[in-house]
């Protein structure tokens, strides 16, 4: 098959919604609003962010309540990568006003720590991974978006197609399986989430040098 003759009969389009992007006369956005939640849940009561190159490496982890070692009993390693949306994660939770808030995501939850006259529970440095390997899952995603309600923050892992972006930067439109995937999602309490942000946004804004 000629594949020039075959990108020739693909459909042109020019604004719209496609599978997880929004296109219009500013460019491509992620949207959100018709996208499936993730099939995986996982709770979090532990985390630790890393740089590792290319990649934010992100350790979430649960640990029993009469546990008396930093072992997780579970752990699901999320690697951020870099290169992609990481300007507009960092806009959207720490710099852009909320929904139905004139603050950003993360000084909304400050606030709500502190109406709650609770504390952030900072990230533990010497966790160590489960030692059983079916304990241990690892995830690469390129987007994130995090959300709160009744005292538990949910943060969503997601996976957009490189073809999809690329077909919608060319003018085409993308093939139906190509689509922005939820991967994972994590939930957890707001004084561990809160933290977790604010360790991410530390590490994010110091790669992506943002001005204030």
């Amino acid at each position: 098959m000629n594949s020039r003759n075959n990108k020739s009969k693909r459909s042109v389009i020019k604004y719209g919604e496609f599978s997880g992007i929004s296109l219009d006369e500013n460019g491509m956005s992620i949207s959100l609003n018709n996208l499936p939640v993730a099939s995986h849940f996982f709770s979090c009561s532990d985390f630790k962010v890393k740089d590792i190159g290319s990649s934010i490496a992100i350790l979430f982890g649960q640990r029993s309540a009469f546990s008396d070692t930093n072992i997780l009993n579970t752990a699901v390693e999320v690697r951020l990568q870099k290169d992609f949306t990481l300007e507009a994660v960092y806009s959207n939770h720490y710099k852009r006003p909320s929904l139905k808030n004139e603050k950003p995501f993360i000084e909304v939850l400050h606030e709500i720590l502190r109406s709650k006259s609770l504390e952030v529970k900072e990230q533990t440095n010497d966790l160590k991974v489960p030692q059983t390997e079916s304990a241990y899952r690892l995830f690469h995603v390129n987007y994130m978006n995090a959300s709160y309600s009744n005292g538990q923050v949910l943060l969503e892992f997601f996976l957009v197609s490189p073809e999809l972006i690329s077909s919608l930067s060319q003018g085409y439109k993308p093939r139906e399986n190509s689509r922005v995937k939820n991967i994972i999602s994590i939930i957890g309490s707001l004084p561990v989430m809160t933290s977790f942000l604010d360790a991410f946004g530390s590490c994010i804004k110091e790669e992506i040098k943002y001005d204030e």
